[in-house]
């Protein structure tokens, strides 16, 4: 016998089930324009980590938009400066 959840749309298509694979938010946070930072997550050591850049603002139509980069090894988030402020959000699976 099998145990688990099966969500099925309206017209009868099986959308999500027990051994469907989700992206959990781990931190979302603001980096302003021309700031770089490092922060440590020990608990996502081996984790599959997708990390999500949202720019916050347009820049002026005269201005060139430089997001900020994000790099995740082992368990380091490096985030290095763009001139525009973002939304950087961690996920997991």
């Amino acid at each position: 016998m099998t145990y688990g959840i099966r969500i099925f749309r309206q017209d009868g298509k099986l959308t999500y089930d027990s051994s469907s694979v989700t992206w959990n938010q781990v931190e979302s946070f603001i980096v302003p324009a021309n700031t770089s930072l490092t922060k440590q997550y020990p608990l996502l050591q081996n984790a599959t980590v997708l990390v999500q850049i949202s720019l916050i603002n347009s820049p002026p139509f005269d201005q060139r938009c430089i997001a900020p980069d994000a790099i995740f090894t082992g368990t380091l988030l490096n985030i290095t400066a763009g001139n525009a402020a973002a939304i950087i959000s961690v996920l997991t699976q």
